[in-house]
């Protein structure tokens, strides 16, 4: 099988994640999006932005948590708010906070839906022990 793209290139991984995003899932999809992860460990807030994105489309490789967690660092990046503040925390099943909060995000709002509230703190947790350790 030849090679579908460049491993060592975000460009040419970003590239082929763009061509095989209705074709997933297949092996090759799943490595890419390894090898793109890989690139975001970097601390590039466009690749975590296209990961994000990536883990928050539907098909095999769809992760809400993945994308929640990949958006927040995304977003946190450019600025956006990342404390929790939701205003709706008594009614206990939606989130809504200050403008220029992330989960404001028309894609992080769905992550939450599917994800739930009570999954949030444990990936606010990673997502800030990953650019503590990185930024």
């Amino acid at each position: 099988m030849p090679n579908l793209f460049d491993s060592r290139s975000a460009d040419s991984i970003l590239a082929f994640l763009d061509r095989e995003s209705d074709a997933q899932p297949s092996p090759a999809y799943e490595q890419a999006l390894a090898a793109l992860e890989t690139h975001a460990e970097g601390g590039d807030p466009e690749i975590s932005d296209a990961l994000a994105r990536a883990y928050f489309s539907p098909g095999r490789c769809h992760g809400a948590a993945s994308a929640y967690l990949w958006f927040f660092i995304s977003f946190s990046q450019r600025g956006y708010l990342t404390e929790y503040v939701n205003e709706y925390e008594a009614e206990g099943k939606t989130y809504l906070g200050p403008v220029g909060d992330f989960r404001n995000e028309d894609e992080v709002s769905v992550c939450i839906e599917e994800l739930g509230l009570s999954a949030l703190p444990a990936l606010d947790r990673q997502a800030r022990e990953w650019l503590a350790a990185r930024l």
